[in-house]
């Protein structure tokens, strides 16, 4: 039965499937396409994100969870289920097994009764169903020493949360969540383009001019970046030649949305545990800490070194692996159902 245990981080931008013994199984976007006359689902994952550029009329693109959870249960449970069929484990369903959800730090008893709800609905016992917060699973990830008495703190930048936390002797002494993270650094160049140029473009071009010239500094960079938008006037398509400075005027104000709840945290961070991340620095994680710059800002504005974790996108699936190598000695850092 345990090599059957799966690990799934249902995450805002992607979802993520590993398996006990075998790793990642599935890494796909968390989109689901919807015909909008007849309501049924014309793709998900890699197929409903491939045709965001140019989206038909009759087609709408939808995330069903947002800032880290579950917000359309049924698209989710149709999404889960199309997944788990695609990473050929629902014929494994004779021995149901063990599943690990990974959650934002900050979710309400009636969320995680969405995540259990969903994942009963596709066939797995209740009994069966865990709970881990993110963030915990990536500071375990990069073996920072949670379990002794200092400080480590860990940022992790996803896509729909930026969740920052101080541990110490397996519990969290000081933490912070925000919903400022990647998806509203696309959602800010989008509102830019549109108000700039007149020209609506599709979020996911917004990330692709993010990852493509995106910087948490202006800088001399003559790198620029061509998309393809529609002009709100003629309703026609229009080419636009976008530079890096424009971008990084966009990204200052909710990069320091970001800076901000990190300060709050180390604010309340007692001074005892406080010398330890003075000296062992930060180490951060996720999608959102690829942006050019971010980890020298955050640096600066801290005050504090910056670690960047080894793997910042698999760093929580990485971390969830560990835990059911060693289940029965990390259940206490599990977070309840109820």
């Amino acid at each position: 039965m345990f090599e059957r245990d799966l690990a799934i981080d249902l995450g805002t931008t992607n979802t993520v499937i590993l398996e006990k013994g075998k790793g990642i199984i599935l890494n796909e976007p968390s989109v689901v396409a919807i015909n909008a006359n007849t309501k049924e689902i014309f793709a998900i994952g890699l197929d409903a994100k491939g045709m965001l550029p140019a989206v038909p009329g009759n087609v709408n693109p939808l995330q069903p969870i947002k800032d880290g959870v579950i917000t359309d249960f049924d698209h989710t449970r149709e999404m889960l289920k199309h997944f788990m069929i695609k990473a050929k484990v629902a014929a494994k369903f004779a021995k149901r097994p063990r599943v690990l959800v990974a959650v934002p730090m900050v979710i309400s008893r009636a969320e995680k009764q969405a995540v259990s709800q969903v994942l009963r609905a596709i066939g797995i016992k209740k009994k069966d169903i865990f709970l881990i917060d993110k963030i915990k699973a990536a500071a375990i990830c990069e073996n920072l020493p949670i379990d002794k008495p200092q400080g480590s703190m860990i940022v992790d930048i996803g896509g729909g949360t930026t969740d920052s936390i101080v541990m110490s002797m397996n519990e969290i002494v000081a933490g912070n969540s925000t919903n400022i993270a990647g998806d509203k650094l696309d959602e800010s160049i989008a509102a830019y383009i549109k108000k700039q140029y007149n020209t609506a473009i599709t979020v996911h071009t917004a990330e692709t001019i993010k990852n493509t010239i995106g910087c948490a500094y202006e800088n001399d960079s003559k790198k620029t970046c061509e998309i393809k938008g529609v002009d709100l006037t003629t309703n026609s398509s229009n080419s636009l030649t976008i530079k890096p400075n424009e971008i990084a005027a966009v990204l200052k104000e909710p990069i320091q949305g970001i800076i901000t709840s990190i300060k709050q945290v180390l604010e309340k961070t007692p001074p005892e545990l406080s010398s330890d991340i003075m000296q062992a620095g930060i180490t951060l994680t996720g999608g959102g800490s690829l942006l050019k710059g971010i980890n020298r800002l955050i640096s600066e504005e801290t005050g504090v070194a910056i670690n960047s974790a080894e793997n910042v996108l698999q760093s929580v699936t990485d971390g969830m692996h560990i835990v059911f190598n060693n289940f029965e000695n990390m259940q206490h850092l599990l977070t309840s159902l109820e």
